[in-house]
């Protein structure tokens, strides 16, 4: 299971995305970790409001593997991919819903 923290996803953001000024880096990203899914996974929720290209794509696929790196080579990565704002609220009441199931 992945083990890091909101500061270290940031941290591992930046490597990735701030040496092409940012460009293809999601508006938004909030981290969701469900210890009791099997196998435990890590929700990773991204919004895209502009547009979702293939390179803004392989660049989360870079970001996953750095993190993986980093964090926990067997970890269970989830993208969810969404293309507007995210609420943080609504995004509770998501977790706390999928939570109980």
């Amino acid at each position: 299971m992945t083990t890091f923290t909101a500061e270290q996803l940031q941290r591992a953001c930046r490597d990735v995305y701030e040496p092409g000024g940012w460009k293809h880096a999601p508006g938004q990203i909030f981290l969701d970790t469900f210890a009791e899914a099997y196998p435990p996974t890590t929700y990773l929720r991204c919004s895209f409001t502009e547009k979702f290209t293939n390179a803004a794509c392989m660049k989360l696929e870079v970001l996953r593997k750095v993190l993986l790196d980093r964090h926990g080579k067997d970890a269970n990565i989830v993208w969810c991919v969404y293309f507007e704002a995210l609420q943080a609220e609504w995004l509770a009441r998501r977790s706390v819903a999928m939570g109980d199931r």
